[in-house]
């Protein structure tokens, strides 16, 4: 403070100089605050409902084998082997948390949203139109999570069995959950902002107040869509996309 007083006090400093100061100051505050929007953590975060997969992902990725899973009743956690590093990706290693998704467990997405990274959120694509709903109510959760969306937490949304001629293309689950995302939508505005700051329930508006939500021009994080299949082992997309934050 004492040298912040140096700089802006002293009125023998030329106009032009205190001016300089002044926007530079400036930049660095909405490059640190507003650009950034805050540190982001160390971990890339795997959520999903039951039965989508993730858990399977998580060891596919890290083992590079398909193997029998059960609903997680609990978090896994590992970094990633460097042999998985592309050629693009940096010496450093990548960590990841596999969050159960069952709804009395969710809430430790909020224990390790601090850590976070990214976010794969996972998505079975043979059962998608049984869970439609459910999978909008979720991602309604991360869109409008005010620490989720002040840091831009990168979104990599694996359709996951796309193996199966039955499984739903990324297009079509992307227009649907947009449509079901609207739903959700309405019936949650009346919620947005009446929670008390601070709240790990806190949400932000989702879109712009009036107008149809779109997913290519209103939504608030940077959204990756891929196909996935933890049986064919076509994972590449998620561990290069998982790569290039570290």
């Amino acid at each position: 403070w004492i040298l912040f007083e140096s700089f802006f006090f002293d009125l023998s400093m030329e106009p032009v100089v205190i001016g300089g100061i002044a926007v530079v100051v400036i930049f660095l505050i909405w490059f640190l605050f507003l650009r950034g929007g805050g540190a982001k953590g160390d971990s890339i975060l795997l959520v999903g409902l039951p039965g989508s997969g993730k858990t399977a992902l998580f060891h596919q990725l890290l083992t590079g084998k398909t193997i029998q899973t059960h609903t997680s009743m609990t978090e896994n956690a590992a970094d990633l082997p460097p042999h998985t590093r592309p050629p693009s990706g940096k010496a450093r290693q990548v960590h990841m948390i596999d969050l159960p998704g069952h709804l009395r467990l969710r809430k430790l997405f909020v224990k390790y949203l601090p850590r976070a990274r990214g976010i794969i959120f996972v998505i079975d694509a043979i059962e998608f139109q049984q869970n439609v709903n459910e999978n909008a109510e979720l991602l309604y959760n991360i869109l409008t999570n005010p620490k989720i969306v002040t840091k831009r937490l990168p979104l990599f949304i694996a359709c996951n069995k796309r193996d199966s001629e039955l499984s739903y293309k990324p297009e079509q689950i992307k227009k649907k959950l947009e449509a079901e995302l609207n739903k959700v939508r309405k019936t949650k505005q009346n919620t947005v902002g009446s929670i008390k700051k601070g709240d790990d329930q806190q949400v932000m508006e989702l879109g712009v107040p009036g107008q149809p939500w779109n997913w290519d021009t209103q939504c608030p994080l940077p959204t990756v869509w891929s196909d996935c299949s933890v049986v064919a082992e076509n994972t590449d997309a998620v561990l290069e996309w998982m790569w290039s934050f570290y």
